[in-house]
């Protein structure tokens, strides 16, 4: 969320002016960057146990294997998201993807139970942020792949700056872009 609020400021500063004008309507602008940077770089792939074969698309997956299921991939399928490379949470407040489509947290019914408590931390962690500060990264080499995930760069760190007075002039391109 760091990385991503320093990438995009314009972003941080939306979110401030509408925490101080539109408290109640700044929650789906918060939770759209959420899920964004989680689309990005979160899910790589799930692993599961298959309990029963499984016939899939003609191919049999036998009972006793794993499956690996990519979730990178999903999350980056042109078919679903326009410039999926393009860090852009409008592509959350436009539409609502579907579970084949979006799935950072698990498949169906195998969701992981703390979804709605990742979300609603990285939820307050954002707004706290985009309240009182400015950010600038430092240090922004290649992402690096973590134990389940891609991550900042090893070294990445940020300056938090005390947030400056807000114009009241939008900066967001709210067309998609």
């Amino acid at each position: 969320i760091s990385f991503y609020a320093s990438q995009k400021p314009e972003w941080l500063n939306e979110i401030a002016r509408s925490v101080a004008v539109e408290p109640k309507e700044v929650e789906i602008t918060v939770r759209a960057f959420v899920k964004e940077t989680l689309r990005m770089d979160q899910s790589e792939r799930l692993m599961r146990n298959v309990k029963s074969d499984i016939v899939f698309e003609g191919f049999t997956i036998p009972q006793g294997w794993r499956a690996r299921v990519c979730m990178w991939e999903a999350h980056k399928d042109e078919e679903h998201f326009n410039r999926p490379f393009d860090f852009d949470p409008n592509r959350f407040i436009a539409s609502r993807p579907t579970p084949e489509q979006y799935s950072p947290f698990g498949l169906d019914q195998h969701q992981s139970p703390f979804s709605g408590i990742s979300m609603a931390m990285g939820s307050a962690f954002l707004t706290g942020l985009a309240r009182g500060y400015s950010v600038e990264a430092l240090n922004t080499g290649p992402s690096v792949r973590g134990g389940y995930h891609w991550e900042p760069a090893i070294n990445f760190s940020v300056v938090l700056s005390p947030r400056e007075t807000l114009d009241e002039s939008p900066q967001i391109d709210s067309s998609g872009g």
